[in-house]
């Protein structure tokens, strides 16, 4: 009896300590690529409302799959996060912050990111969408659409990575227009 009793409390404790895998996005070196000391207020990254329920979208053809990715936090905050990071070191300048803005003075510009899919499709991760640099008053100084894709395996670890990757590059692009 005492060894049924006590494999059902090692069976219990093992179960409870199971711990869950989560995804961030990794942290991709950036070289500076300007020096510029102009304030930059990041506005939350959107991204589309299936990466925040924690999904990957796989299309094939017409046939649209999910393959689930458990975020440490929702992507939009960690992307945004991961967009300041990446203004601070590029442009070696540690005047961005989250807007609006968390400064008394407000000048220089605003940079908003909108994710409107990102998906795995034929091997390739995808990410589109469209960025503002904003001028302080709110004046549009620059839109763009873009596409972004790179290669991949069909796995969330491989898929968050390039996803990663991608973001990187569109952020050190914008960074390289604030520069100018």
């Amino acid at each position: 009896m005492k060894l049924y009793l006590l494999l059902a409390v090692i069976f219990f404790i093992s179960g409870c300590s199971s711990k869950e895998s989560r995804y961030i996005f990794p942290s991709t070196p950036n070289n500076v690529v300007a020096n510029t000391k102009v304030q930059i207020g990041v506005k939350e990254v959107v991204v589309p409302s299936y990466l925040n329920s924690d999904k990957i979208l796989v299309k094939s053809g017409a046939k649209i799959t999910q393959i689930d990715a458990k975020f440490a936090d929702t992507p939009s905050k960690m992307l945004t996060q991961k967009e300041i990071e990446i203004f601070k070191k590029s442009l070696n300048n540690p005047y961005v912050f989250l807007y609006p803005w968390e400064v008394k003075r407000k000048s220089g510009y605003i940079v908003e990111i909108k994710l409107d899919d990102i998906t795995y499709e034929d091997k390739e991760v995808i990410l589109a969408g469209s960025y503002y640099i904003k001028s302080s008053n709110g004046s549009i100084k620059l839109a763009k659409n873009f596409i972004l894709k790179e290669m991949a395996n069909k796995d969330a670890k491989s898929i968050v990575t390039s996803i990663s990757t991608l973001f990187n590059n569109l952020v050190v692009e914008i960074a390289k227009k604030i520069a100018r």
